[in-house]
């Protein structure tokens, strides 16, 4: 009996009550959590409204395979609709791409890549004020190489340490809803 009432004590205590609710309604949370598209917190005379942005998993790919492949079953296509199709690819491929850089890249070095597109010239290496202000130079160094690796930006003058945004990184930044 004195076992039983231990485990009942520990049964019956608030974490473990709710870690069972939670799994039990774990379904209906997560939709509301979904369907919460903004949230207004009011503290005394300051209100803040929490609205969610539209992310990269908003956008839509430009194509269909099943629609490519009933284009091009049984007939030999002309070069206009092999054009239309490899574009359509292009596309697909390049929003795949941002897709993946998207959730790859953290906020700091999308804000690092945000100031090189907000600037009109090439951003020195040194230039501490050109660049998010709470990293390191560790941090940048990490920044730009994977911006590098992923050639948003490029290196324009090594002795200058000049660096700017590329097309793909302007690309990048246009097509993500709220960041630019």
């Amino acid at each position: 009996m004195k076992y039983f009432i231990e485990f009942m004590k520990i049964f019956a205590s608030w974490p473990v009550i709710t870690c069972v609710l939670f799994f039990i309604f774990k379904r209906p949370i997560s939709d509301l959590i979904l369907k919460l598209s903004s949230v207004t917190a009011k503290y005394k005379d300051t209100s803040v409204k929490i609205e969610s942005q539209k992310g990269i998993e908003d956008l839509k790919i430009p194509y269909n395979e099943a629609d490519i492949l009933s284009k091009t079953a049984d007939r030999k296509l002309d070069d206009e609709e092999l054009k239309d199709i490899i574009q359509t690819l292009i596309k697909g491929n390049k929003l795949w791409e941002f897709k993946y850089l998207d959730y790859f890249l953290v906020p700091t070095t999308k804000e690092t890549l945000h100031c090189f597109y907000r600037s009109k010239e090439s951003i020195s290496y040194y230039d501490n004020s050109k660049f998010p202000p709470r990293i390191s130079m560790k941090e940048k160094n990490i920044i730009i190489s994977v911006l590098l690796k992923h050639d948003l930006v490029k290196l324009e003058n090594t002795s200058k340490g000049l660096f700017s945004i590329t097309d793909k990184g302007r690309e990048y930044i246009e097509s993500m809803p709220g960041l630019h």
